[in-house]
């Protein structure tokens, strides 16, 4: 079942043209062209979930030359992918950034895939071809790695097999596999500009799932790409910085995370921090309702990213900025009730001043 998309993206996996050299993603692996120097630099991503329903935004900032790069992303039920918006990011960096903050807690063109060879295959099914923005998606159901495995080599991608296990766990749990590929051709120099020094667009995948997720174990398969294929060009950190924001009605932590922000914010706030093109929130919180924002992040080394995530509940009692905005609020309240104090004693001055007046000129009469 297809559902209205908010965020996307749970850790990808992006695999690249050809045998390319690649350079590990904290959502995945990023893959250059032959000769080129890539140097990745961070990953931050939003996920809201409530009741059995998660929405994702994922941004990736890399460096050098990648006017093609290409991506894998697991989920657990089929996704429906669309655009995402720098404006979230912004603004949860705005919120989560606090003063008092120093504590923590430690459809395709013919350029893109073809569609000759496995259309017909059983052991893949195509669930859904669209474009969004500048890249090109398919949504997978797959069958058997093998078919898998066939899927990638007719449509560019390159797949190592020492990493199939992989694939294994994903295709026996039932999960589904979004391909997405930039298209350069839809790019303007402006745009191919950006996209090359790592801003590339945020993409958002909604999609059912039991748990709060994080898909990271394809990343491991980035140490494999660099064992065989990496040049004296390519540069993988032993290390990449993830910084999630976390929305739910519960506080989240995470194994060898820093919790670095939580508090409550309301379901508006959480709507109004981004809206697509059409006028529209990307967010589909219940403005009724009450949402906990947790900020996590950890420098991560790949050599441990063999494991997805799954975000622990916890009690929201004692919240990190908690405090934070109830003296924010008290300070308002005095300010507000100093201010009215001020006003009164003014006023009542002025009345004063007024009947003396009168007073003087009845005299006078």
């Amino acid at each position: 079942m297809m559902h209205k998309t908010i965020f996307s993206s749970l850790a990808t996996l992006a695999l690249g043209i050809a045998f390319w050299p690649s350079v590990v993603m904290a959502d995945g692996l990023m893959v250059p062209q032959p000769n080129t120097s890539v140097y990745e630099t961070g990953q931050e991503a939003v996920i809201y979930y409530e009741n059995g329903h998660e929405e994702m935004m994922v941004s990736s900032s890399f460096r050098g030359d990648a006017e093609e790069f290409a991506w894998i992303v697991p989920t657990p039920n089929i996704p429906e992918v669309t655009r995402g918006s720098w404006e979230m990011f912004v603004g949860l960096r705005q919120i989560t950034t606090v003063a008092q903050n120093d504590y923590t807690i430690s459809g395709f063109g013919d350029s893109a895939f073809s569609t000759a060879d496995y259309i017909s295959e059983p052991a893949v099914v195509e669930i859904e071809r669209t474009s969004v923005g500048y890249y090109d998606i398919a949504v997978l159901e797959a069958r058997t790695t093998e078919g898998l495995q066939d899927w990638f080599t007719d449509n560019g991608f390159y797949y190592p097999v020492e990493g199939e296990y992989i694939l294994d766990e994903y295709i026996d749990a039932g999960w589904y596999f979004t391909a997405v590929k930039l298209n350069t051709s839809e790019l303007s120099s402006a745009t191919s500009s950006d996209v090359t020094k790592g801003d590339s667009l945020p993409l958002h995948f909604s999609f059912d799932a039991d748990k709060m997720v994080f898909p990271l174990q394809l990343s491991q398969v980035a140490r494999l790409y660099n064992d065989t294929t990496t040049t004296s060009k390519t540069k993988l950190k032993n290390n990449v910085d993830i910084t999630l924001y976390l929305i739910a009605p519960e506080r989240r932590s995470l194994p060898g995370f820093t919790q670095r922000y939580s508090g409550f914010i309301s379901g508006q706030a959480v709507n109004d921090l981004s809206y697509g093109t059409d006028g529209e929130s990307l967010m589909s919180a219940n403005v009724e309702e009450q949402y906990v924002l947790t900020r996590l992040s950890r420098s991560f080394p790949v050599s441990e990213m063999t494991y997805d995530l799954y975000p622990r509940e916890e009690d929201n009692t004692g919240l990190l900025n908690d405090r934070v905005r109830s003296d924010a609020r008290t300070v308002r309240i005095w300010w507000l009730a100093g201010a009215a104090i001020v006003v009164t004693i003014l006023l009542l001055g002025a009345l004063m001043m007024m009947a003396r007046d009168s007073k003087t000129i009845t005299k006078n009469d």
